[in-house]
């Protein structure tokens, strides 16, 4: 009895095996499954939508709790010994099942690259390729001992655009798949041109669906595969979609030529991507500078942090996607030999070192992967830097344009820290520095700001110089020396028509400037009236060349008001009208 017994378990479990491969190994289908209708999106920008609409069929044979027949039937609420007398094998605790026959799948819908020998191994075969937007089919099943199927494409990035990836592997909950585990599990990688791993996901996407996003990838040659996670078979679907990045890698930057400048803050923080440096810094110390054991650094990328004072970092964090290493010195062509302060301890993706002391002078501090041909050796990494000493604006241009009876000032700022306001001031050969305006400030940002401010209080002929001046929010005032200063002398060619200008400033206390432009000589006349046309003041009463003119308006004593002034020369005339605020 117990060999029958024996006999017909192993005859069950022969047909159900049977019936998986035959469904595995046919090209890939359509998921029976309920209700009718399945989307899955590819990817999750503009990517390719997975549908399959299919007449409800009951789910194939699982037998959980149930007494599984040789004829593929199911009983439930045997228990073991009266399964065994039944001839059948008892499937364990669990809910009904009904047996179905083993559907087979119908044919996939998109193109099949999984060659049986072309890519099994990187580099793949040069027909085996993948691109952006393609969706393609291919099928694990592993071989040999231990098992082992993977599944390589060619995916290249052509020069002058870099893209960001996302890719979704879709495993057994997806129309084509076997329900109940029964289909690949998958992993998706993606290597670099050398076939190393730069990036992988086993479980990012739904159920047991593979999801992978990579950060920005310049120009070049990659590879993805698919494998099955364990010893997990079965076939999938590639979707893979790419985003085009703002910032594209197209040449190798020297990060010690130009470093990423820190502004003089309390706190900052950036993402960069190394896989745009080269390898500045060829090792990081583990614990501490000139340590025994120097690890291996992929790609640097390098800042620099200049301190005017002694300073404390309270805190300087990196974190990423891989094991990551920073270290912090002050001779960007000898980082190891000028080390300060290091960190490359196993943490997995994050380093941290806090209370750090620095006395005043400039340092750089790298950031790079750990070379290992089991990881990332590049890619986006975040550096946050927390210190005790506040820094002023850092203060990229200021430049002085000359116009007719004007001059543009045009300044821009690398970064701000809680900075009020900035306060313009401007001097002649003759006359000491005077505040003409006040700008208000972004007060903290990261990025590049400009500004821009129009002096026509100016006279042309004269040379005029300017300072900028910024105010934090605790009073402070910040100067820049030779940088925040600039000169202009406005001129303008002679005027082709007689012209009157509006006053400025309007409304005016208790002083105002009045342009006027004479393209002939002639006698010139420029008084103000009051509002009921009583004459208040004469400007100009006399013979006069061409030319282009300003000259003041002070309104001590009268009230406030709306004033008129009026030109006459030859046979020109022109009225304004100004207002007076106290």
């Amino acid at each position: 009895m117990r060999k029958t017994l024996l006999l017909s378990g192993l005859i069950i479990a022969t047909m159900l095996l049977c019936c998986y491969a035959l469904a595995a190994a046919d090209t890939i289908g359509k998921k029976n499954v309920n209700p009718t209708t399945i989307e899955k999106t590819a990817a999750s920008e503009g990517g390719v939508t997975i549908q399959s609409t299919i007449d409800p069929q009951p789910q194939p044979t699982r037998c959980h709790g149930a007494c599984c027949l040789a004829d593929g039937s199911c009983l439930d609420g045997l228990t073991p010994a009266e399964c065994d007398l039944e001839g059948g094998i008892h499937m364990g605790g669990g809910s009904v099942c009904a047996y179905v026959d083993c559907p087979q799948p119908e044919p996939c819908p998109y193109d099949d690259r999984d060659f049986e020998d072309g890519n099994d191994a990187c580099p793949p075969d040069p027909n085996c390729t993948v691109a952006c937007d393609d969706t393609l089919c291919g099928e694990v099943i592993p071989e040999g001992c231990p098992p082992r199927d993977w599944d390589y494409y060619e995916f290249i990035i052509p020069e002058g655009v870099c893209y960001e990836l996302v890719i979704n592997v879709f495993g057994n909950d997806t129309p084509g798949y076997w329900p109940f585990g029964q289909g690949l599990d998958p992993q998706v990688r993606v290597h670099n041109g050398q076939c190393e791993e730069i990036y992988f996901d086993d479980d990012g996407g739904e159920g047991l669906d593979s999801h992978l996003e990579t950060d920005c990838l310049s120009p070049g040659t990659y590879y993805i595969s698919v494998k099955g996670w364990s010893s997990s078979s079965g076939p999938y679907i590639l979707a893979l979609h790419c985003v085009e990045c703002e910032d594209c890698c197209e040449e190798i930057i020297d990060y010690c030529e130009n470093p990423i400048i820190v502004p003089g803050v309390l706190r900052y923080t950036n993402t960069a991507n190394t896989c745009c440096a080269e390898n500045t810094v060829p090792c990081v110390w583990a614990a501490f500078c000139g340590g025994v054991f120097c690890f291996s650094s992929g790609p640097s990328v390098i800042y620099q942090i200049t301190l005017g004072e002694d300073a404390v970092l309270d805190t300087l964090g990196i974190i990423g996607d891989d094991d990551v290493q920073m270290m912090v010195f002050t001779d960007c062509e000898d980082p190891l030999g000028s080390c300060v302060a290091t960190r490359d301890f196993n943490l997995s993706n994050h380093e941290l070192i806090e209370d750090l002391p620095l006395g005043e002078g400039t340092y750089y501090i790298s950031t790079s992967y750990y070379d290992s041909p089991c990881g990332m050796d590049c890619g986006n990494i975040t550096i946050l830097i927390v210190s005790d000493k506040h820094l002023p604006v850092e203060l990229s241009s200021f430049e002085a344009i000359a116009g007719d009876r004007r001059v543009t000032l045009n300044w821009t700022t690398a970064s701000e820290q809680n900075n009020d306001y900035f306060e313009l001031q401007r001097r002649t050969l003759t006359n000491d520095w005077t505040t003409i305006a006040q700008v208000d400030g972004a007060g903290n940002s990261q990025t590049a700001m400009n500004y821009s401010h129009i002096d026509r209080a100016v006279i042309n002929g004269t040379a005029y110089t300017y300072r900028l001046l910024s105010r934090d929010v605790n009073g402070t005032v910040n100067e820049y020396g030779d940088t925040g200063t600039t000169e202009a002398s406005p001129e303008a060619p002679m005027p082709m028509e007689y012209a009157l200008d509006q006053n400025f400033p309007n409304p005016f206390n208790p002083q105002t400037n009045i342009s006027y432009s004479l393209m002939e000589a002639g006698f010139v006349t420029l008084k103000v009236y009051n509002i009921m046309g009583q004459e208040i003041a004469t400007l100009v009463e006399k013979d006069m060349q061409a030319g282009h003119y300003s000259i003041a308006f002070v309104a001590n004593g009268l009230p406030s008001g709306v004033y008129m002034y009026r030109l006459q020369v030859n046979d020109f005339s022109a009225n304004r009208k100004m207002l007076l605020l106290k």
